[in-house]
């Protein structure tokens, strides 16, 4: 009888154990919708793809655009970065988000380009003496550092994506929600 309850006991405290190591254990993948920060070109938000490669160490890439209906332009944003979420509270929930990046754009005018327009300083076209119906492609690097929220299955994130696009410094602010599994 004693042995009985020794065992199941340590059965408890075992089972206890491993649903909390299980509930702590950091989340693999995030989906996340974004407002602001990487894609910087766009009033759209992105849809973004997160892996954790190592603990603290992240990898996502997104997808933003923006449809023909802005000035006869249509723009594709494509954000690359490499995320540092080492320094957590003891919880590990709230996290400092420290990372760079790249960003690819693209975009193609539409037989109706209108020739103006401005947005973040550019009109849209990554060329000076731009043509109806063509496409350019333009690179450009940002930077992340913010706050993320991290729950098992919900992650929250806010700060500001730094980027440097056709030689202008733009002070980005991000906001996203996502799931994490």
């Amino acid at each position: 009888m004693k042995n009985n309850i020794l065992c199941s006991g340590a059965l408890g405290i075992a089972l206890f154990a491993l649903g909390t190591a299980e509930a702590q254990a950091e989340a693999q993948n995030n989906i996340f919708i974004e407002g602001g920060g990487a894609a910087v070109a766009f009033p759209l938000p992105s849809v973004n793809y997160e892996r954790v490669i190592k603990p603290g160490m992240s990898v996502r890439a997104g997808l933003a655009m923006q449809p023909d209906s802005y000035n006869g332009v249509t723009l594709i944003g494509v954000p690359l970065t490499v995320n540092y979420t080492g320094l957590r509270s003891g919880s590990g929930i709230h996290q400092l988000e420290l990372g760079l990046g790249g960003l690819l754009l693209a975009n193609k005018r539409s037989d109706t380009y209108d020739g103006y327009g401005d947005w973040f300083g550019f009109d849209g076209t990554f060329c000076d003496e731009c043509e109806a119906g063509t496409t350019d492609v333009a690179f450009g690097i940002h930077g992340v550092i913010g706050y993320r929220l991290q729950l098992p299955k919900f992650q929250l994130r806010a700060g500001l994506s730094p980027a440097l696009l056709f030689g202008k410094p733009l002070p980005i602010p991000h906001l996203s929600l996502g799931y994490s599994f």
